[in-house]
């Protein structure tokens, strides 16, 4: 008896450690947590001070790529500094770009975005300038799908339960921003393609359509103009990005400024549908500010 008991005390160490799934950036990682649950241990390869579009990693990060048992990244063209890395890698990789159905933007040439055209550029053959795949809700259930024959596998169960869930979130945002499809809005640069053109928004008015924003004093004239012309009462800022200029350009009275981060680190989010939920709000919230001006 007392052998068996001592056995049991030292069964947990005999027990195979959990598989280990790391998600190149944290969208993909929480959708990770939110399909698997338990099952796995979810890591995150980037560091909140890296971005997908740059990033130098760490030995500690290389290892991680290298100890994964399954790595799920947004591809080679969204994510060009992960590549080499990814390519030494022996074990199974899921690039979400790769995935069939996958909704696949191209980014709006600069002008259409500097005059906030209605109609953004979109190619669902090649995949375009605009690497941020995640923002899109069907590209994620496409994830889901893909996770449910993976190694190691998504329970069906539980992607159908994730595919619900987001779909539930998709309808009633529809709802929620129908009224606000009209109403301009700015933003530093353009990250959030995917997500503006799926529930229907127009496209913004945009300072710099490069990652690192910058404007002249003649395009900051520009921008006045335009927002005043356009009764822009509405700004999307980003934590990389210039806060302090987004505040100048949107100044005049009930003008909202709403910080909202499209990498998730902006907040501790439980699931990638409540990612979403608070990005839908965050809009919702911006924009139907702008309409009480």
């Amino acid at each position: 008896m007392r052998t068996l008991f001592f056995c049991l005390l030292l069964m947990p160490a005999w027990l195979p450690a959990q598989p280990l799934v790391v998600g190149s950036i944290e969208p993909l990682s929480l959708a990770l947590r939110e399909l698997y649950g338990d099952a796995v241990t979810v890591e995150t390869l980037m560091l909140p001070q890296q971005t997908p579009h740059q990033a130098a990693f760490t030995p500690a990060q290389a290892r991680l790529v290298q100890q994964a048992d399954l790595l799920v990244w947004l591809g080679a063209e969204a994510e060009p500094a992960l590549a080499s890395l990814v390519a030494r890698r022996e074990g199974p990789v899921l690039a979400l770009q790769d995935l069939p159905g996958i909704v696949r933007l191209a980014s709006p040439n600069d002008d259409h975005q500097h005059a906030g055209d209605h109609h953004a550029g979109h190619s669902h053959d090649a995949l375009g300038d605009d690497p941020h795949l995640w923002l899109s809700p069907p590209n994620m259930m496409r994830l889901a799908d893909a996770l449910a024959e993976a190694e190691p596998a998504v329970p069906a169960g539980r992607r159908d339960a994730f595919r619900q869930s987001l779909q539930s979130l998709t309808d009633t945002l529809q709802q929620r921003l129908a009224p606000f499809r009209n109403r301009p809005w700015l933003s530093a640069h353009d990250p959030w393609l995917y997500f503006h053109q799926h529930f229907g928004l127009r496209p913004p008015l945009v300072i710099s359509p490069g990652v690192q924003s910058g404007t002249s004093a003649r395009r900051f004239a520009e921008l006045v103009s335009a927002i005043k012309e356009q009764q822009v009462g509405c700004a999307i800022v980003e934590p990389d990005t210039g806060r302090a200029l987004m505040m100048r350009l949107c100044q005049a009275p009930g003008c909202h400024v709403e910080a909202l981060d499209p990498l998730a680190r902006d907040a501790h989010h439980g699931s990638y549908t409540a990612f979403i939920a608070r990005i839908g709000e965050g809009f919702a919230r911006c924009l139907g500010s702008a309409g009480q001006r």
